[in-house]
């Protein structure tokens, strides 16, 4: 589905985003002015809780980490304990 920008009239992107249509959020523009005419939708995704990156990296990390969440519970640890036997040196 196409959904028009957010600097278009409503129906929009962030109209999208409130009514719960949108799962995932990318806006990878590198301009400047449209990075801040695109404001309005990512704050709608922070606020609503729906994942955004600005990078295709940070999209696949962002998928990676769903699909996992679904698979099954996931343990949590303190980044210390994680490492805590490991020999890699902390940087200063």
């Amino acid at each position: 589905e196409v959904v028009a920008k957010e600097r278009d009239a409503a129906p929009n992107t962030v109209t999208a985003i409130r009514e719960g249509a949108v799962q995932l959020v990318l806006c990878t523009t590198r301009n400047t002015r449209l990075i801040s005419l695109s404001q309005g939708m990512r704050q709608a995704a922070l606020r609503l809780g729906v994942p955004y990156s600005t990078t295709l990296v940070g999209a696949r990390a962002t998928v990676d980490a769903i699909e996992r969440l679904r698979s099954g519970p996931v343990d949590v640890c303190a980044l210390q304990d994680h490492h805590a036997g490991s020999s890699a040196t902390p940087t200063p």
